[in-house]
């Protein structure tokens, strides 16, 4: 009896430790907030681009669906070349805020198309 407790406790606590380990070995991947176009450019009094609205879809590689991407000067992107229509990745740096749409700062702003 002792022997199928030990080997049942064991069993459960391997399939733990699979589950709960990290599928990724690149540890340095970034997770991808939202792909999809830019519906809006915004700007600010100077007409200098402090952000973007997303649309698309949740894919299996995506979070979001829809996002109001805030950029700074620490963001890795060319401000001039976001336009309308565009297709973007966008990866956030840190939390974003989980209203709809949300809100995040970007780490990154990948032009696609």
């Amino acid at each position: 009896m002792k022997k199928i407790l030990i080997i049942v406790l064991t069993t459960v606590l391997m399939l733990n430790m699979v589950g709960c380990s990290k599928t990724s070995n690149n540890k340095n991947e970034e997770k991808i907030g939202i792909r999809g176009l830019i519906t809006k450019v915004l700007t600010n009094d100077n007409k200098i681009v402090t952000g973007v609205l997303v649309e698309g879809k949740v894919e299996i590689d995506t979070i979001h669906d829809k996002a109001t991407v805030s950029i700074d000067k620490s963001t890795k992107v060319s401000t001039s070349e976001l336009k309308e229509g565009m297709k973007v990745e966008v990866v956030f740096e840190g939390p974003v805020m989980e209203s709809y749409p949300v809100q995040g700062k970007a780490k990154t702003i990948k032009v696609i198309e």
